[in-house]
């Protein structure tokens, strides 16, 4: 399967204001549905975290200017244009390249979200057979991310 490479304003944007695979998750799940207000049950649910962790979440988008509080629940608001586009571009290149990119910011960031040095990492890395396999296997089953991503599961 042949795959589209990361394009370089993406990829910086994705080292600089994504720390983990679930908070991209929640703010294309927010995106998506830019007239929703969401509670961190809500949330939960449809990402499979627990409520703690989609409360950290929503408190996240909240922080960093993709998502306001109307009436104690979060909606998708980025605080500016620049910041909207660039998750459109995001959210374009996701679609495409769920596994690149999911890489991407496991290599980026510790577990808790901290960045790791940019020397550390290689740019580009190619996929392997089994992550091609894997990338298969999650839109088959359509998994949190895919279901997130696009509304749709494949099941």
């Amino acid at each position: 399967m042949k795959r589209n490479p990361i394009p370089e304003d993406v990829r910086q944007f994705i080292l600089a204001h994504i720390p983990s695979v679930p908070y991209l998750e929640a703010l294309l799940l927010l995106r998506r549905q830019p007239d929703s207000h969401w509670h961190a049950a809500q949330l939960a649910r449809r990402l499979y975290q627990t409520e703690a962790a989609a409360r950290t979440l929503l408190e996240a988008l909240h922080a960093r200017g993709v998502a306001a509080v109307v009436q104690g629940m979060y909606c998708y608001r980025p605080v500016r244009e620049e910041l909207a586009a660039a998750i459109e571009r995001l959210a374009a290149s996701y679609s495409g390249n769920l596994v690149a990119i999911s890489k991407l910011i496991h290599a980026s960031h510790t577990p808790a979200g901290t960045p790791r040095s940019l020397t550390a990492m290689r740019a580009g890395e190619a996929e392997t057979e089994a992550e091609t396999d894997m990338e298969v296997h999650l839109t088959r089953t359509g998994n949190a991310a895919t279901t997130a991503h696009t509304g749709r599961s494949s099941r």
